[in-house]
């Protein structure tokens, strides 16, 4: 594909001599690999190149089931463009900055030429692990009786994680099974599955005065998993404000035996660590309107006691938009 055929939705697409950084939801660079797998298919995903005159638009060697397929995306947006190269023509595929709801004419695979966005806090769940946050995908076409996408879901940080295509048989799904993106590799947590429930969005403080902030922890190996915690203590939650300053902390004001602990998680079993935070500051007074950040971490590990290896954290964080509810009489 040449550069001087891409053409943008908006005008010329102009040469950039900038490095290329994606988006949160197209994250993958050059040297980035991800593993999908489709029944006993594997699909290696790696960005084969990138254009001489803009960088932002790289060549995939798989991408939403196209093979060799250019996609562009930036740091300084949330879309996503696609390039139909039958049509010689660039496509909005998604912008993640968009409302439920939102449509795009997009031709995919001759099949498929609407992209639309039906959820935005998307729980992807995938043999690598859990993915809150992510953003669903569903595509429509009336080309084809049994063939062309179906769905596909892109989480914060990884990228496409799946996607389901049309058959004969019913929908077909294809799935992240491991990636290396961003010098990150995945599963983060060999063997061990890590899903949260954090509350996302608004929450009106005169209308609850707490939230509920849970980590589960699945294993899926036949061993036992053992965590290990220097005291009866076995996560926190905390609070922060936009300036990332700690307003409240769950382990606040609480007693801790101060004796070494453990749990066993057998494979099979999954254990959940959290509990209810108060929508306080340490004074006890209601937190403002604004911002936050809450964030659960356990404080054990599952390191062999003795290692000489630093322990993996076992944590998760999530957006918090505090606001109240307004009566008017």
């Amino acid at each position: 594909m040449n550069a001087i055929s891409k053409v943008l939705l908006t005008g010329s697409l102009l040469a950039s001599s900038m490095v290329s950084v994606a988006n949160q939801f197209a994250p993958m660079q050059e040297n980035d690999q991800k593993i999908l797998k489709s029944n006993s298919n594997e699909i290696i995903m790696e960005v084969l190149g990138v254009d001489s005159r803009d960088n932002n638009w790289k060549k995939y060697s798989s991408y939403l089931g196209q093979v060799e397929q250019w996609v562009r995306s930036s740091s300084s947006s949330n879309k996503v463009y696609w390039y139909n190269a039958n049509l010689r023509k660039t496509q909005l595929l998604v912008d993640f900055n968009d409302a439920i709801g939102t449509n795009y004419d997009v031709n995919i695979d001759g099949c498929t030429n609407m992209a639309t966005i039906a959820d935005k806090d998307f729980m992807a769940t995938t043999s690598t692990g859990a993915f809150p946050g992510a953003t669903l995908l569903t595509f429509s076409g009336s080309n084809c009786a049994d063939a062309g996408l179906a769905s596909a879901v892109f989480a914060p940080g990884v990228g496409l994680v799946s996607y389901s295509q049309q058959s004969i048989i019913g929908p077909v799904k294809t799935e992240l099974v491991s990636a290396e993106v961003a010098g990150v590799n995945y599963p983060l947590y060999s063997g061990l599955q890590v899903a949260t429930r954090i509350p996302s969005g608004r929450v009106l403080s005169n209308v609850q005065d707490s939230i509920d902030v849970f980590l589960d922890i699945s294993n899926w190996q036949s061993e036992v998993q053992t965590f290990n915690f220097n005291t009866s203590q076995q996560f926190d939650i905390e609070i922060r404000d936009q300036f990332g300053t700690v307003v409240n902390k769950w382990s606040a004001n609480k007693r801790f035996l101060m004796v070494e602990t453990s749990i066993e998680i057998t494979g099979g079993e999954t254990y959940r660590f959290g509990g209810s935070i108060s929508l306080t500051g340490f004074d006890g007074q209601p937190l403002d309107v604004g911002s936050y950040v809450v964030r659960i971490v356990v404080t054990g590990s599952n390191q062999p006691v003795g290692s000489v290896f630093a322990p993996v954290e076992f944590a998760a964080e999530a957006p918090l938009y505090i606001d109240r509810r307004v009566t008017i009489n």
